[in-house]
């Protein structure tokens, strides 16, 4: 019972019998005696005796018998070996990545080469370029116009969905890329600003699921390397990224060393890692 803020409990809730004084207990409880057993309660303080008196009657610990193995034999799941077989497929392909590779030697070299060609060429620009005007009938297309710069750098058209699905549309779209378009010539390079260059680049990430790496593209895409501020902001570094990205996928497709274009998808993982700082990738 309870008198204003005060709680009474009875001596018998103190001591409960067996193992119920191993419990604290977390509410008075009456001592009023039941009513009708069989019966819902009628007031909260019966209903809680109710709860106390079937309590008591139950045990606290239940075993439960065991249950002979018939088989002793360990046995993984499935899921276990699906995970043992793809890791052993994992260390197998690491090891055939780490040979497409480069060293780390080279890489230290080749950076030091290309920062130097990049001054270079920011030197001769703003002191010539007046002397390297655009060649005649050539006009760079809008910065957005994605069809038109496919175009006028491989001189085809951008095939769409349904053609890139054609196994021999592929096959000609390549041969007619060696055969037309216009190479990143200097007087084309230095006309293209930041923004313009940035949105090549990500553009040239489209393209590689076109016709994979070929010699056209490694061209444009290092002249492109070539114009880009080392100053980027966040959505700026995310474009090189994906460029990188689709380049490691490239090289993981590749099955040795004397794939011809192993030596630009290296170039350009190598310089984003390396020369624009993203070494978490590769």
């Amino acid at each position: 019972m309870s008198l204003g803020n005060v709680i009474l409990v009875s001596e018998s809730d103190k001591k409960l019998e067996g193992d119920e004084e191993l419990f604290v207990q977390s509410l008075p409880v009456s001592e009023l005696p039941i009513k009708h057993v069989n019966k819902p309660p009628s007031s909260g303080e019966e209903y809680l005796r109710m709860v106390r008196q079937e309590a008591i009657k139950t045990p606290y610990v239940f075993t439960a018998s065991q249950t002979p193995l018939h088989n002793t034999k360990k046995k993984a799941a499935e899921w276990v070996k699906r995970g043992w077989e793809a890791g052993n497929v994992l260390k197998s392909s690491s090891l055939e990545i780490e040979k497409l590779l480069p060293r780390e030697e080279w890489e230290i070299l080749f950076i030091n080469k290309f920062e130097k060609l990049r001054k270079a060429l920011r030197l001769c620009i703003s002191k010539n370029f007046n002397r390297f005007p655009l060649s005649p009938g050539i006009r760079l297309p809008k910065w957005r116009a994605e069809a038109d710069w496919y175009k006028f750098c491989y001189g085809v058209d951008l095939p769409t969905q349904k053609q890139l699905k054609i196994v021999n549309e592929i096959g000609n779209q390549e041969a007619n890329i060696k055969e037309s378009g216009n190479l990143p010539s200097l007087s084309i390079i230095s006309r293209l600003d930041q923004q313009t260059t940035l949105t090549l680049l990500s553009y040239h990430a489209k393209w590689l699921n076109i016709t994979g790496i070929t010699k056209e593209q490694s061209r444009w895409i290092f002249a492109l390397f070539l114009r880009v501020d080392q100053l980027l902001m966040p959505d700026q570094i995310s474009t090189l990224r994906e460029l990188c990205r689709k380049c490691i996928e490239i090289r993981r497709s590749m099955r040795n060393q004397d794939d011809l274009e192993l030596p630009s998808i290296n170039i350009f993982i190598t310089i984003v890692r390396r020369y624009f700082g993203q070494k978490d990738l590769g």
